[in-house]
């Protein structure tokens, strides 16, 4: 007996299902149209999975439009350039393996497909904790600087893939709580208001 409660709300809410290196998912996600996020991904590596939604769909005979898909990304505002990290050089990117943590923990036996497996490498040939500042800047895992540069940043993720939802993670690494709390702050009364025309 399975004794999950179902939920009140009927229809059921919308389902959003996240990815970084799954084809699988991704096809999976698109055949019943819910809302597909990859995140910390390269740009070219979310234009794949979002056509391995597309192929879902199609399957499916379901229309995509900007609202199936949705974007994760780190993003950091502060009041002057230079600032948006807390500190550019001890801003890292946690995510995957790290020397904190056993490897074997990141992607256990059986976790992933063959193909998933193959996705991942080339989704993030290496480990995102190791990449510097500038290259985490450079190669859009990360969105930091003034309420202006992030609003041109999230300007330019909507125009590179065409999302219709774009979710933020506000805090990494060693970012103190002040840092923290005042990029949440410009982050809504600067950014998000700048932002209401897309």
């Amino acid at each position: 007996m399975n004794p999950w409660c179902l939920p009140l709300q009927k229809p059921h809410p919308p389902i959003w299902i996240p990815g970084t290196a799954s084809p699988e998912t991704a096809v999976w996600a698109g055949q019943r149209g819910y809302t597909y996020v990859p995140f910390l991904v390269p740009f070219d590596i979310a234009r794949e999975l979002f056509e391995f939604y597309r192929q879902g769909a199609a399957e499916a005979g379901r229309t995509v439009t900007p609202d199936n898909l949705g974007f994760l990304i780190c993003a950091v505002t502060a009041d002057t350039p230079g600032q948006g990290a807390g500190g550019r050089p001890s801003f890292r990117l946690a995510h995957g393996p790290h020397p904190a943590r056993p490897v074997e923990w990141f992607s256990p036996v059986g976790m992933r497909s063959r193909a998933g497996k193959q996705f991942a490498l080339k989704a993030r040939p290496r480990s995102l904790a190791t990449m510097s500042y500038e290259e985490l800047v450079a190669e859009h895992f990360i969105i930091a600087g003034t309420p202006d540069e992030v609003a041109d940043g999230f300007a330019l993720v909507q125009r590179e893939l065409g999302i219709g939802h774009l979710l933020l993670e506000a805090q990494e690494s060693r970012m103190d709580h002040a840092t923290t709390m005042r990029s949440i702050e410009l982050m809504g009364a600067k950014v998000i208001p700048a932002m209401a025309h897309i």
